[in-house]
């Protein structure tokens, strides 16, 4: 729910095991904060309790010339506040105390430090509270008393010229661990977009540096690089840590950032003598050795010039291939091969499994060289297949050609036929599309609400959506007008690992936390095709819950660029045996497969990956 606020977000904290949200909320005409309470950190509900900072004569902080705030509680009865002001161009740091974490007694103004900060919660040092802070490094200052801070001399952490924390430091939060002092702050990377970072510091020594995050936790979709965010407070749980966001027209989210930090914090040695990287676990993809499993077969003139890009099922513990072929004319027809291992595919037929006969695109064979269309290579037929079965019916959508326009067409035939192989029987084409240039249009392999579930574009109107129509007759779907755009019209965009979205690889593939899809994108190597992957909600799959900031796959062996150089391009995704099967083309001449285990994959995605934000409730 993203309701419009005109409460400004100062804090959130755990407190007596509930999240609490501080406000400031013009709207009561109050001179105290307003406080909000969750048990699930996704409903918050108004609390009764006061919120004040006063002096020992009773005069009260406004909540209107607050910037910001942190809690840091030693013990149940006695907690520590700092809370920032901006007078006259100047920031200043200020303190407070309370028994009970709502009624506060002003401590007054912490001198010699303009940025924000925040005490380490329940911790001292040779009898000393200690206060990180800063806006550039981050420094730390100590005290006896609450009262009297002196700072440090020395930085206890700098900008990363070649790290996404390049620009300057400014605390977010601080928590305590078993493992150490945990610092949460906020830089801007190369692209100025806001980014979250974390280091661990050693209880014994806290100037040193035991571990800091390679990548960031948490970085700003572009859709609101414009627009000013606002980190109002980190809640660490079992297993992750759960970040609230206040946006510019006051939304509040909440984000699990990435739940690998904990990990990579809780397995440090607990007494690390060297600051320790550990090693982040990005989802990877083994390429098999019997690559490539496909290859043009010069006996048969319909395949002589290449074969790849395919889709693929896993029917009846069989897996069944349906991959473009190009031959010596010039056409792309599909081609089909099976397999009981996924891996060795020893039934392929030697004749096409379909050839799109309506196509008015293919020209005067004559004069067609493969050498002068390297890309795919062909001059009309079908293209791409990706393939589904749904309720007993096997579907193919692929690019096909309308009077030489981008088109995206679909057939289909009966699970029982296609495993007999009755390709004679397939019902279409159809032409689902009606743009100037559409193509990679992939179904989800299973109704959604009750509809097909056509994925028409990755690139949504915000970063972390995707563009899918429901439908109830996939042959009417050409009748509706929907947007649609067309990727190489598209301006360049830094999201993740890439500054470029080409289209959807395979069909959506499900899991127990979400649907797999992999994707095709351009980095800073424009000439080079590279898979990525992300992670779709269950029930509202045009959501993007995490995206891989690496590539899963990059043309890098030598039959990835043996044809045309710096592709590889998949096509088909299935899961056999908690095994996935990553189906690509290679180069536009072959076929090739690349697999992990599946639960394994999903997890590493969603701990290494990048996330995003989910709104919350406050009323």
């Amino acid at each position: 729910m993203r309701n419009k606020m005109s409460m400004e977000g100062f804090e959130a904290r755990i407190k007596n095991e509930k999240i609490e949200l501080i406000f400031n909320d013009p709207s009561g005409g109050k001179k105290f904060f307003s406080i909000k309470k969750s048990r699930d950190g996704l409903k918050f509900l108004n609390m009764r309790e006061h919120f004040k900072i006063c002096s020992i004569l009773g005069v009260c902080e406004s909540p209107k010339n607050i910037l910001e705030m942190a809690t840091s509680k030693f013990s149940e009865k006695h907690f520590f506040l700092t809370y920032a002001k901006k007078k006259n161009s100047i920031f200043s740091l200020y303190g407070a105390v309370s028994k009970d974490g709502y009624l506060w007694k002003k401590t007054g103004l912490i001198k010699n430090i303009h940025s924000f900060g925040m005490a380490v919660p329940e911790y001292t040092f040779e009898k000393q509270y200690v206060l990180y802070f800063g806006k550039g490094s981050i420094r730390l200052a100590w005290s006896s008393d609450l009262t009297k801070w002196h700072v440090s001399p020395k930085t206890a952490l700098r900008p990363r010229k070649s790290r996404f924390d390049r620009s300057s430091l400014k605390i977010v939060r601080v928590l305590t661990m078993d493992e150490g002092i945990v610092i949460f702050y906020s830089a801007e990377d190369e692209h100025k977009k806001l980014c979250l970072g974390a280091a661990l510091f050693d209880k014994e020594a806290p100037e040193k540096v035991l571990w800091r995050s390679e990548h960031p936790l948490w970085k700003q979709m572009d859709k609101n690089r414009s627009s000013k965010i606002k980190i109002i407070g980190i809640i660490p749980t079992k297993n992750k840590f759960i970040a609230y966001f206040q946006a510019e027209d006051g939304n509040i989210f909440f984000e699990s950032i990435r739940s690998g930090t904990a990990n990579e914090i809780s397995n440090l040695p607990k007494k690390s003598k060297s600051a320790k990287k550990p090693k982040v676990e990005h989802p990877k993809l083994t390429r098999s050795h019997k690559n490539p499993i496909l290859a043009p077969r010069q006996e048969n003139a319909w395949e002589a010039v290449a074969t790849f890009n395919p889709a693929a099922l896993n029917l009846d513990n069989k897996i069944h291939l349906i991959y473009r072929a190009i031959g010596t004319d010039g056409k792309s027809q599909f081609g089909y091969a099976s397999s009981n291992d996924g891996l060795t595919f020893d039934e392929r037929l030697t004749y096409p499994a379909y050839t799109d006969r309506s196509s008015k695109a293919v020209r005067d064979q004559s004069f067609y060289s493969h050498a002068i269309y390297p890309s795919g290579g062909s001059w009309g037929g079908c293209e791409d297949p990706r393939m589904v079965e749904i309720e007993g019916r096997v579907y193919v959508t692929f690019n096909m050609f309308d009077d030489w326009a981008l088109r995206v067409g679909l057939v289909s035939i009966s699970k029982e036929d296609f495993i007999a192989k009755h390709f004679h029987k397939w019902d279409g084409p159809h032409i689902l599309s009606h743009g100037n240039r559409d193509k990679n249009w992939v179904l989800f392999p299973e109704k959604i609400r009750g509809k097909f579930a056509v994925l028409h574009s990755i690139i949504g109107d915000t970063d972390d959506r995707i563009r899918i129509e429901y439908i109830d007759d996939l042959k009417k779907i050409s009748k509706k007008r929907f947007k649609s755009p067309d990727p190489q019209k598209v301006p360049d965009r830094s999201i993740a690992w890439h500054t470029h979205i080409r289209s959807a690889g395979p069909p959506p593939v499900k899991t127990e936390k979400g649907w797999l899809l992999f994707y095709h994108a351009n980095d800073s190597e424009t000439h080079k095709y590279k898979v990525g992957v992300m992670l779709l909600d269950l029930e509202d799959p045009t959501k993007i819950i995490a995206r891989a900031n690496m590539p899963v796959l990059e043309p890098d062996f030598t039959y990835e660029n043996h044809g045309k150089p710096g592709i590889v391009y998949a096509a088909g995704a299935v899961i056999r045996d908690g095994e996935l099967h990553l189906y690509y083309g290679g180069a536009d001449k072959v076929v090739c497969v690349a697999t992990a285990p599946v639960d394994r994959f999903v997890d590493q995605l969603i701990s290494s990956g990048e996330t995003t934000m989910t709104a919350i409730n406050l009323k």
